[in-house]
């Protein structure tokens, strides 16, 4: 256990807040969209269909985050409910769009968690830096 602990210091110790947030909503649009591609092997998706596809994953993304950050974990739902849905409407779209150009359903959680990672990663380097602000987020993470 106590490895498990001292590898998860070492390897997540220094991803800020929004990154974690990012690998959550990339693991979760990565799964459900890789059970999708199991489901479609062919991969012929309408573009309605791919819009309708990344708007629902977002949404129950967006919904996972703020039920275990904002309400679980105390930080307010309607305090990170705007920064939580830019995160997942980044991250939703670019997984689903990276798991459309591997086509390996094998690959679709990873991937989903390193695009999660770098977005949240990004954003909040973009909100520290003061490029994007929201209400009460500024000095978070």
């Amino acid at each position: 256990m106590n490895l498990l602990i001292t590898t998860s210091k070492t390897l997540f110790g220094r991803v800020p807040f929004c990154g974690i947030n990012g690998g959550i909503i990339g693991i979760i649009v990565g799964f459900l969209f890789g059970m999708l591609q199991l489901e479609h092997p062919d991969g012929s998706f309408t573009l309605a269909e791919l819009v309708i596809a990344i708007l629902l994953l977002v949404l129950v993304s967006w919904a996972f985050i703020l039920l275990v950050v904002g309400v679980w974990l105390r930080y307010g739902a309607g305090q990170i409910a705007l920064p939580a849905l830019v995160n997942a409407l980044i991250t939703g779209t670019l997984t689903v769009l990276a798991n459309l150009i591997v086509k390996s359903t094998a690959l679709s959680v990873p991937l989903g968690w390193l695009i999660g990672i770098l977005v949240g990663m990004a954003l909040c380097w973009l909100c520290s830096r003061g490029y994007l602000t929201v209400g009460g987020m500024k000095d978070v993470r």
